[in-house]
């Protein structure tokens, strides 16, 4: 999809205050920990849903803590709640204080199914029992772990040792090393498993009792939502006039099958060399004419593919040459994925992280992730230079809605400073919500007929 170049980040990360763990009374799991085999051990492990583990990759430390009623991860710093009324919601901790997420939808536990990993994935076959230093070979349980740790499942492709170690015949003995080699570089991940049976996250129960649940967005921001999520929206493109005065020069213009960027050339004649467009075709026909013999041809299209606008002053008007000989990806048909619509921000997932600011008038956080993902999905890095040093800042949010979508707006703006010397405030406005298009793509992907 569009060009974008890789940056370096410089991250401040700051210190997390972990929940930890303890007994509590008022927890209702209980689980005998002890076993009399290993074999039994290890299938007790594959189905317990209250323990810790207390791991460190390459000397790191984070924990994990599984209860019946919530789960935390200081890898990702994400947790999640069920309450008395079986509803699972997210949490995160911002200075040792829960925010509260929204309520998931058709969700009614934490655990089976795809919001937690733990042990279940485990197969631990074919292992060699007869000592308590087990060695796993397999796989699949090298993957398991990986992913149960949070790390890139594709780095089992440099694991050079994985081992079970235990003491006692009890599961709070349990030991995972691995080892993993890449080239010269060697990196150890440790896990401990802790408090089988007896995990409760003090700090959440505080929460609960303290009458904290989850998060519930204000109608404005559940419209903001809506507005995006059919995927069909205009982003307005703003430059600067000879006397410095800010005016608009072109558009992004996204709808589910096609992306368009498009400069006014009566305004920036520039753009014409930037001008280009995206479209999706899902085993379209695509009937090739030729004008000047009236042969036809037909030709069958099915990924991503790619074309070019360019303004013709003797027509005054715009002309789209696709380049439908082969898809720019033919791994995927979805468009809105593939070249990163604003439609999936998390943003729009996470509004209980913005606080209002009175006197810019907007929704601000500091939160990396969010930061981050504007960065990427608005192809930020371009305006940059690869060797730059780029810090985010923080981002935000405004808005003015209206009666009718396609007079709604809705801005991000995005604050990063570069080399540590400029500071930035980056600006990405929306309109024209589900009143979308652009004639020369919506002719294209609707005949599905080009003139060569």
């Amino acid at each position: 999809m569009r060009t974008h170049l890789d940056k370096f980040l410089l991250l401040t990360i700051l210190p997390l205050g972990l929940i930890t763990s303890c007994r509590d009374k008022n927890e209702e799991t209980t689980i005998n920990s002890t076993f009399n085999n290993i074999q039994e051990g290890l299938m007790k492990l594959r189905s317990i849903n209250n323990f810790t583990l207390n791991y460190r990759i390459n000397g790191e430390e984070f924990i994990k803590e599984y209860s019946d009623t919530a789960y935390y991860s200081s890898y990702d710093n994400l947790g999640y709640i069920k309450n008395t009324s079986n509803q699972v919601y997210p949490f995160s901790l911002e200075e040792n204080e829960i925010i509260s997420g929204e309520v998931l939808q058709n969700v009614t536990n934490i655990y089976g199914n795809e919001l937690v990993t733990t042990f279940s994935d485990f197969t631990f076959q074919n292992l060699d029992t007869s000592s308590k230093i087990i060695n796993i070979n397999s796989n699949n349980d090298r993957r398991a772990f990986l992913e149960l740790v949070g790390e890139d499942v594709n780095k089992i492709f440099d694991v050079t040792s994985f081992r079970l170690i235990y003491g006692e015949n009890d599961l709070n003995s349990f030991v995972f090393d691995m080892t993993l080699t890449d080239g010269e570089d060697e990196s150890t991940i440790i896990a401990e498993l802790n408090n089988v049976g007896t995990t409760s996250l003090s700090n959440v129960n505080e929460y609960l009792n303290n009458g904290g649940t989850y998060y519930t967005p204000s109608d404005d921001f559940i419209r903001i939502r809506e507005l995006f999520s059919n995927s069909n929206y205009t982003h307005n493109i703003y430059g600067y006039d000879e006397n410095n005065n800010e005016i608009k020069i072109g558009e992004e213009i996204f709808t589910p099958n096609y992306y368009v960027t498009v400069y006014d050339y009566n305004v920036y004649p520039e753009g014409n060399a930037y001008n280009n467009a995206f479209y999706k075709a899902d085993n379209e026909t695509l009937t090739l004419i030729d004008d000047e013999s009236g042969q036809s041809a037909t030709i069958s299209q099915n990924g991503i593919y790619m074309g070019f606008l360019m303004y013709d002053t003797s027509i005054s008007d715009y002309v789209f040459s696709p380049l439908y000989t082969r898809p720019i990806n033919d791994e995927t048909t979805d468009i809105i994925t593939a070249a990163r619509y604003p439609t999936n921000l998390l943003t729009f997932s996470n509004f209980q992280k913005y606080y209002f600011d009175e006197e810019y008038q907007v929704y601000f956080t500091t939160n990396f992730d969010l930061s981050y993902d504007l960065y990427d999905k608005f192809y930020v890095s371009d305006y940059f230079e690869e060797t730059d040093v780029i810090t985010l800042l923080g981002n935000s949010f405004s808005y003015n809605l209206a009666a009718s979508d396609e007079l709604c707006e809705v801005t991000f703006c995005l604050y990063l400073q570069v080399n540590n010397q400029y500071t930035y405030e980056l600006s990405f406005e929306f309109t024209n919500f589900n009143n979308s298009s652009f004639k020369l793509l919506e002719d294209f992907v609707t005949t599905w007929v080009y003139h060569v």
